[in-house]
């Protein structure tokens, strides 16, 4: 997310995706450069811009967005294991995004 080394830090990358416009401007004005927010390596926010149209959510270190169900689900046609692409807490049972198999 331009949030490099922010594992575990699930309620810090949602904040600062709250703010965005304000990091969108800040790039838009060029003061990408100057801005070194202590995360460890730092927020590219140039990211913002080349994502400024885009939903952002955070993801964990384990590639799955935060908010999703996440359970293991096998695949009707070929069995492949993937994972829930429905909110946590869903009702019903799991579902996973297609895939070419």
């Amino acid at each position: 997310m331009g949030i490099s080394e922010a594992n575990h830090k699930r309620e810090l990358m949602a904040e600062i995706i709250a703010k965005r416009a304000a990091f969108e401007q800040l790039a838009e004005a060029g003061f990408a450069e100057q801005i070194n927010i202590n995360l460890v390596h730092g927020l590219d926010i140039e990211f913002f811009l080349q994502h400024k149209n885009h939903t952002l959510k955070p993801i964990s270190e384990y590639g799955y967005f935060f908010g999703d169900c996440y359970q293991n689900v096998d695949c009707d046609k070929c069995g492949t294991r993937l994972h829930c692409i429905l909110p946590e807490d869903h009702d019903g049972p799991c579902k996973s995004k297609e895939h070419d198999k």
